[in-house]
C-alpha cells in the first residue's frame, strides 16, 4: 500500500511537471490570440466607420486574412503540444514568440493607418501621386497607405520584411498637416523612398551601378578602410556605409519628387524645413547621420530644376524661397559640416565619397522617371499660368481653366497655385472688404481657401478625365 501510494504521488508530480509547460503555452497562446482578435476587430470597425483610400482598405483586408491564418496556426500549435508535450520547449513554444513579434510590428502600423482616413488626409493629392507612380513599370502594382504621425515630419516606413506584401508602401504625414494640400506635397519625397526600395530589389542596372560607384569610392578612401579587425570594425564600416546610403536616398528622393511634381516640392520642403528649425538658424550647412545638409539638397534641386526648364521660369519671383535656394546653393563644399561622431579625416572622407556619387544618383533618378519628358511640364505650366491665376484671383476653382484636351493638367494647376499663394495671395485679399492682407489670421484663412480650390480642381480633373474617355 505504501509503495502504491508513493508511486501514485510520483505519477501526480510527474503529471503536474508536464502540465506546467503546457499551461504556460496555453497562457501565451491566449494572450497572442487576444492581441490578434483585437487588431482584427479594430480594423473592421474602422473600415466600417470611416472612408479610406483603396490601399488602406486592401491593407485592412490583408490584416483580417492574416488574423484568421494566425488563429489557425495557434490552434495547430496548441493541439500539437497537447499530443506531444515532450516537444513543447523545443518545437511548439518557440513558435509563439515569433508570431508575437510579427503582431507587435503589425500593431505599430495599424493605428496610424486607421487615423489616416479621408477626413484627415488630402485624398485627391494622394490619388494623383499614386496615378503618377503607376506609370513607373516597377511600381505599377504599388499601393500607398497614408498614415498619421505625431512627429512634425514626413516618413516612409520600411516594409522590406516579408511580413507585408511588397507592393504596399507606407507614408506617414504629420497629423497637424493632414488636410493641408501644399505641405503634403512632401509625400512625393517619401514615395521616392518606396520607389528606391523597389528599384534596388529589381536588379535595375542604374541602381546596381549606383551601389558599385559608392563601394569603389569607399575603397579609395584609406580612412574608411583602416579599421582594426574584429566585429566592432565590421559594425563601424557598416554604419559608415549606412550613413552614405541615407544621404544618397535623400538626394534621390528630392530629385525624384521634382521630376514628378516640379518646384512645388522644393517650396513645400523649404516651408517644412523652416517649421522644424533646419533652415534659418544658421545650420543649413550641417550633415547628420540621416540627412545631407539643406544647402546641398537645395543645390542639387536647383540643378534639377534647371534641367527640367523650371528655373528660368521661376527665378525672377520676388519670394524668399527663390532667394534662399540661390544663397544656399552658392555655399562652398568646403564649408559643409559633417556632424557625426567620427574623426575629422573620416568625416571629410565620407563627404568626399558622397560628392563623387552624386552623378550616379542623378542617373538613377532619370532612369526611374524616364517616361517623363524633360521640360514638358514647365512649358505647360507657363502656357496656362495666367489662366489658372485668373481663376484663383476671382475665387473660382481652377479646373475651370481646363480645356477639352485636358490642358492644363494637375501638375500645372498645383505649381501655379503654390506660386500664387506665395506671390499673389495679397492681391486676392485686397479685393475683399472684410479681410486684411497684413493680418496673419486672415492670410491663413485665404491660404486654406486656395488649398481647397486646388484640391477641388484635382477632383474635377479626375472626373473630366474619366468622362472624356
Amino acid at each position: 500500500m505504501e509503495f502504491r501510494a508513493e508511486r501514485t504521488a510520483t505519477s501526480r508530480r510527474s503529471e503536474r511537471a508536464r502540465s506546467r509547460p503546457l499551461e504556460s503555452l496555453f497562457h501565451e497562446a491566449a494572450a497572442l490570440l487576444d492581441l490578434v482578435d483585437f487588431i482584427e476587430s479594430y480594423v473592421r470597425e474602422q473600415d466600417q466607420t470611416y472612408r479610406y483610400g483603396a490601399a488602406t482598405r486592401d491593407f485592412f483586408q490583408y490584416i483580417q486574412e492574416k488574423a484568421q491564418r494566425r488563429r489557425d496556426e495557434v490552434i495547430r500549435i496548441v493541439d500539437g503540444a497537447r499530443r506531444r508535450p515532450e516537444r513543447i520547449e523545443d518545437l511548439y513554444r518557440p513558435a509563439l514568440p515569433l508570431a508575437q513579434a510579427d503582431w507587435a510590428l503589425i500593431h505599430s502600423f495599424v493605428k496610424p493607418a486607421a487615423d489616416g482616413h479621408s477626413l484627415s488626409t488630402p485624398d485627391p493629392l494622394i490619388r494623383f501621386a499614386v496615378s503618377q507612380l503607376h506609370r513607373i513599370p516597377v511600381a505599377k502594382p504599388a499601393k500607398i497607405v497614408v498614415s498619421l504621425t505625431s512627429e512634425l515630419g514626413y516618413f516612409q516606413k520600411d516594409t522590406s520584411s516579408e511580413l507585408f506584401p511588397p507592393e504596399i508602401g507606407f507614408v506617414e504625414i504629420p497629423y497637424s498637416q493632414g488636410t493641408s494640400f501644399f505641405s503634403n506635397i512632401n509625400i512625393y519625397h517619401e514615395i521616392g523612398h518606396f520607389v528606391y526600395q523597389l528599384f534596388s530589389k529589381s536588379g535595375e542596372p542604374s541602381f546596381d551601378q549606383l551601389d558599385a560607384t559608392m563601394e569603389q569610392a569607399i575603397k579609395q578612401q584609406k580612412s574608411l578602410q583602416e579599421f582594426k579587425p574584429g566585429r566592432t570594425a565590421a559594425e563601424r564600416k557598416a554604419r559608415l556605409k549606412g550613413i552614405l546610403e541615407n544621404w544618397t536616398k535623400e538626394v534621390f528622393c528630392d530629385l525624384f519628387a521634382i521630376r514628378l511634381i516640379g518646384p512645388a516640392f522644393t517650396f513645400a520642403l523649404i516651408d517644412l524645413l523652416w517649421l522644424v528649425g533646419l533652415i534659418g538658424a544658421g545650420n543649413e550647412k550641417q550633415f547628420d547621420e540621416e540627412h545631407p545638409s539643406p544647402a546641398l539638397r537645395l543645390r542639387e534641386q536647383l540643378s534639377q530644376l534647371k534641367k527640367e526648364g523650371w528655373w528660368s521660369r521661376i527665378n525672377r519671383l520676388e519670394i524668399d524661397h527663390i532667394k534662399l535656394i540661390g544663397r544656399l546653393s552658392r555655399i562652398d563644399e568646403n564649408d559643409y559640416v559633417v556632424a557625426i561622431d567620427e574623426k575629422e579625416l573620416v568625416r571629410q572622407s565620407l563627404l568626399s565619397v558622397f560628392l563623387s556619387v552624386l552623378p550616379a544618383i542623378e542617373k538613377a533618378v532619370q532612369k526611374s522617371t524616364e517616361h517623363i519628358p524633360r521640360g514638358g511640364f514647365a512649358k505647360e505650366t507657363a502656357a496656362y499660368q495666367k489662366k489658372i491665376e485668373d481663376c484663383l484671383l476671382n475665387g473660382t476653382v481652377p479646373s475651370r481653366a481646363v480645356d477639352r484636351d485636358l490642358r492644363p493638367g494637375p501638375l500645372a494647376i498645383i505649381n501655379t497655385a503654390y506660386i500664387f499663394q506665395l506671390t499673389k495671395l495679397g492681391n486676392l485679399m485686397d479685393k475683399l472688404s472684410d479681410t486684411d492682407r497684413n493680418l496673419p489670421a486672415d492670410r491663413m484663412k485665404w491660404r486654406r481657401k486656395v488649398e481647397a480650390w486646388t484640391m477641388k480642381a484635382l477632383e474635377d480633373f479626375e472626373i473630366l478625365k474619366a468622362t472624356t474617355k
